[in-house]
């Protein structure tokens, strides 16, 4: 089981030896930065000193990003009491909308990039976690704790699919049985929790939980809709230090599998 939960925990562990975002080692002579993996500007300052997750990269990989990462500043530096929002030219980097359904009128946000947010943690812990590279390719599955707007049926949000559930409560029996690996930081404002298991058909994925503050309290709330960012991701080769989830029986509440954050 791989704990990172501390500063200290963060300072021994082995880095990785290539860049995260592309594959490629980080000797090879291109110029490299650090980047902040979730981006630092999604957090208040307090909570960048214990403890920012720094990863060595290329810069101009790193740069590929500046600009969603500066979107996702706005956002929360108005959600931390920053004044970023106010600004005439920084709200041109959001688009902003109006959405009207049966449960009221609601701003919603059309360019937020929480698909590639998302992915880019997932590929950032995996290759903490177990020093390999995971292909921006790769075959994954993620619910998001902010619901999207289902513009075919009448601006509804889109709810849950079934899978989330069986997600979640292999992560809630892998934290109960210390079968998980697990990653915290930012004040442990920042949580990621995965374990390995199984398909019907015997093929391997990675089930993973993590969360930035309470992601979903920025949202509206919708009933037994799952409150973290929860999916899975296929890899060809299993790595070494994997941690798979015991098969035990475990029982889960419903609030348990709904923040599979334990």
């Amino acid at each position: 089981m791989a704990d990172i939960c501390t500063q200290s925990d963060f300072q021994r562990w082995k880095k990785p030896e290539f860049c995260y975002l592309c594959g490629y080692t980080l000797g090879d002579g291109t110029p490299l930065n650090s980047d902040h993996c979730p981006p630092k500007g999604m957090f208040a300052v307090a909570d960048r000193q214990n403890y920012p997750l720094l990863f060595k990269v290329h810069a101009k990989c790193n740069h590929n990003w500046h600009r969603r990462d500066e979107q996702m500043a706005i956002f929360f530096d108005y959600l931390h009491g920053g004044t970023k929002a106010s600004n005439p030219e920084l709200q041109k980097k959001l688009t902003l909308l109006r959405v009207q359904n049966d449960q009221g009128i609601f701003q919603a946000i059309s360019n937020f990039p929480l698909r590639p947010l998302a992915y880019r943690v997932i590929r950032g812990m995996h290759a903490l976690l177990y020093g390999t590279y995971l292909p921006e390719r790769t075959q994954h599955h993620v619910h998001y704790p902010i619901p999207e707007v289902d513009f075919n049926n009448q601006y509804r949000p889109v709810q849950n699919e079934m899978q989330t559930y069986s997600f979640a409560k292999a992560l809630c029996t892998a934290q109960k049985t210390n079968t998980c690996d697990r990653v915290f930081a930012y004040n442990r404002q920042f949580k990621y929790v995965c374990t390995w298991h199984q398909f019907d058909n015997g093929d391997p994925l990675c089930i993973f939980a993590f969360d930035i503050y309470r992601f979903h309290k920025f949202a509206i709330d919708i009933e037994d809709f799952t409150e973290a960012f929860v999916g899975c991701y296929t890899v060809g080769d299993v790595p070494i230090a994997a941690t798979w989830c015991s098969k035990l029986e475990v029982e889960h509440t419903k609030r348990e599998v709904l923040y599979p954050l334990l």
